[in-house]
């Protein structure tokens, strides 16, 4: 780890909190055990201060954090702008578990011309061989692209996503699961219909169960569009 980055980052490592997280992440994971209000803070200060693209080629990336703290000044600098989109792809091939992943994504704030200039980006990713790729396209969609407008390219994007990979699938479940939230009749009407696997609309559908924005009555009717399970060697996890 590069020494100035082992100032800003060491005095914050917990290990009571790295004892927690290990147990979320997979175990090849390299977790010192910083909080990610911590770690995001510490990205925007950088970025703050003028010096975000220094740091990103001084992050040895050899560190869950470091690679977090990546993610962030990443997602700080605007990444949907040309000159920082080789940052992003830089970043994508770095991910290596559901929390890089989905808190890039969290992290990532876009305007509606953002949207409209980004969602060619993701048409791409979603039907890219690698995982989190494809993962990423999809929390992005569930996560910035919920209005009305993005609604039908949504759920046929959905539909297109193919990657047998458990952490792309249930992505995908989820997002079904946050855009029935959202509009439940045009959702309902996908659940009727598509080209999902059995595995991943019935996890959507039990996600679906699961909110407390769904009536008893809705969540016992939805049961209905369970696909029969069929036998499944590619989904692990």
């Amino acid at each position: 780890m590069d020494r100035e980055i082992a100032q800003l980052l060491i005095p914050f490592v917990d290990e009571k909190y790295a004892s927690f997280a290990r147990k979320l992440l997979p175990k090849e994971t390299v977790l010192l055990g910083i909080r990610l209000p911590i770690l995001k803070k510490t990205a925007k200060q950088i970025v703050r201060s003028g010096r975000g693209a220094f740091f990103l080629t001084r992050l040895t990336q050899e560190t869950f954090e470091e690679k977090m703290v990546f993610g962030f000044i990443t997602a700080f600098m605007n990444p949907f702008r040309q000159r920082n989109r080789d940052n992003l792809i830089s970043y994508l091939n770095q991910i290596d578990n559901w929390s890089l992943c989905d808190s890039f994504c969290a992290s990532l704030s876009m305007t509606r011309e953002d949207k409209v200039l980004f969602l060619p980006f993701l048409r791409e990713l979603l039907i890219d061989s690698r995982e989190y790729y494809v993962r990423f396209a999809v929390v992005m969609l569930l996560t910035h692209y919920t209005e009305e407008c993005f609604l039908t390219e949504c759920l046929n994007l959905l539909a297109r996503v193919s990657h047998p990979g458990y952490y792309a699938q249930m992505a995908v479940a989820w997002a079904v699961s946050i855009f029935y939230i959202h509009y439940p009749k045009e959702t309902e009407n996908f659940l009727k219909d598509n080209p999902l696997s059995a595995w991943t609309q019935n996890k959507a559908i039990q996600k679906i169960g699961e909110s407390k924005r769904i009536s008893a009555e809705t969540k016992q009717r939805i049961r209905h569009y369970r696909k029969p399970k069929t036998k499944c060697t590619d989904i692990s996890g």
